[in-house]
């Protein structure tokens, strides 16, 4: 008797890890996609046995979110080293420009946001997945930003012509 009961639940543990499979299989949707609320992802090697992890709406939301903040961070790191390099500190004209290009940059951010997902009730109109989508665009936009600050912060070449207020090595 005790072996048929575990013929049994072989049987259904079975049926259970195959219905999962194709459940998973099925419902399997990528980061960017718009109209699903999950994504599956699998923790282990391939030589493992793969573990399916579910990643709900929200999650993808504040992991985008986090990245946006985090390049904020960093552009922000950057900018206020610009300001006090030695090689700009003394230039007033400079600074006052560099700041407003700044304030005018943040403007920018926001009006591009907007202008992507324009309208009053965002989640209404965006759905879920809105918060994630405008991390992420926003977080392509601080990329930019942190490259052109980069430039500020790296210098040009001695010799660029063209390189304006930019500090020389």
């Amino acid at each position: 008797m005790m072996e048929q009961k575990t013929d049994i639940d072989k049987w259904l543990i079975g049926c259970l890890f195959g219905f999962l499979s194709l459940l998973f299989g099925c419902s399997s949707v990528s980061k960017n996609s718009e109209k699903e609320s999950t994504h599956i992802q699998t923790e282990g090697s391939a030589s493992e046995s793969r573990v399916p992890v579910i990643i709900s709406q929200a999650d993808m939301n504040r992991e985008a979110c986090n990245a946006n903040s985090n390049a904020s961070e960093e552009m922000d790191r950057i900018y206020k080293n610009v300001l006090s390099d030695p090689m700009y500190a003394e230039n007033k004209e400079f600074l006052s420009a560099f700041k407003k290009a700044q304030m005018a940059w943040v403007k920018f951010r926001d009006a591009s946001v907007e202008a992507r997902f324009p309208g009053k009730n965002k989640r209404l109109m965006y759905g879920s997945v809105y918060e994630m989508c405008s991390c992420e665009f926003a977080r392509t936009l601080y990329q930019n930003r942190i490259a052109e600050l980069k430039l500020w912060a790296e210098g040009s070449q001695d010799g660029n012509v063209c390189s304006g207020a930019l500090k020389n090595h």
